[in-house]
């Protein structure tokens, strides 16, 4: 829902940053509300004026922080420059070392064995279940969850029976989350969705991507591309998962949105010939605006997603940056 800015609500939220430039990249709803209603320089009466950031002022400001979240929540702007610059390695080592001190095999085992579903961990317990993924141990301390939440309990009969109680994928995910996802892996999700209501065009693979991508980038989002270029026949390009700051986006190729039919019901009035070609058109026409595109497909998300994660962590960096 969008936030209904007030002046009360906009000094408010002003109060938690110190430097307007950390405010505007925090929260530019807040920041653009203030200029309009006219009560911007109320709003900034507390913080200080913009220093100009060197080199030495980034790193002795990174160093007031254990982790780089921590760190770009406080003091975006400062975080920002030294990504900018280069400098985002040598300013945080020391929160990679904090962080390896309390994130290992041993801890994160222990720390895994008080959930029953990879949703449960990464619901409960971000910070231990994103730190699995960074050291590649992620499959080996969930090997119980797989067991007791697909293996053992829900036999496709089971899967069909729970299926039945609710009129949507969305209400079956949020109330039956192992059943769910044991019908993806078990084959028999079409069977058990067919009597269901399509609402929306989102599915919770997709929604679990894009949940993981944000905990690395809080300002991930999904979002739309207007052209107005005749080569593209298409008015608008949306891009599931976009990482602004790397100017990359994720695409969560759905088995039936993405499909000859699904493309269809969108796009009525497009010929086939257009239709086949539509992430080609897509693709291109991210590329000219300087836009990398990572293509997941639920298929793959479905049957390996420890190597769709990887993908994506490669496609991010963030596997470079942990290096």
């Amino acid at each position: 829902m969008r936030t209904q800015w007030t002046p009360k609500l906009i000094l408010k939220t002003a109060k938690q940053f110190s430097r307007t430039e950390d405010w505007r990249l925090n929260s530019h709803g807040s920041f653009s509300a203030a200029k309009r209603m006219g009560i911007y320089e109320k709003a900034i009466a507390h913080m200080k004026t913009n220093l100009r950031l060197t080199k030495e002022f980034v790193l002795a400001d990174a160093r007031k922080y254990n982790t780089k979240v921590e760190w770009k929540k406080a003091s975006a702007s400062a975080y920002k420059k030294a990504r900018q610059a280069r400098w985002l390695k040598e300013a945080s080592a020391h929160m990679e070392t904090k962080w390896r001190l309390k994130w290992n095999l041993e801890t994160l085992t222990a720390e895994a064995k008080k959930y029953l579903t990879r949703n449960e961990w990464l619901r409960n317990s971000p910070s231990s279940y994103q730190a699995a993924i960074k050291l590649d141990v992620a499959e080996q301390v969930s090997t119980h969850m797989e067991w007791i939440s697909h293996r053992n309990k829900w036999t496709p009969e089971e899967i069909l029976k729970e299926a039945k109680k609710y009129k949507s994928k969305t209400e079956w995910y949020r109330n039956s989350p192992g059943s769910y996802e044991a019908a993806a892996k078990k084959g028999v999700f079409d069977l058990a969705t067919s009597h269901m209501l399509v609402v929306g065009c989102k599915s919770n693979f997709e929604i679990n991507l894009f949940d993981i991508v944000k905990i690395r980038f809080p300002k991930a989002h999904s979002t739309i591309f207007s052209n107005r270029d005749p080569q593209y026949v298409a008015k608008k390009f949306e891009i599931d998962v976009y990482v602004p700051e790397l100017r990359k986006g994720i695409e969560f190729d759905g088995k039936y949105w993405h499909s000859l039919k699904g493309l269809k019901r969108g796009r009525p009035n497009w010929s086939d010939e257009q239709i086949e070609n539509y992430h080609s058109y897509k693709d291109s026409f991210f590329k000219s605006r300087g836009i990398d595109i990572l293509h997941i497909k639920e298929v793959e998300w479905i049957t390996n997603k420890a190597e769709c994660l990887h993908r994506v962590e490669k496609f991010l960096g963030v596997q470079n940056e942990r290096n």
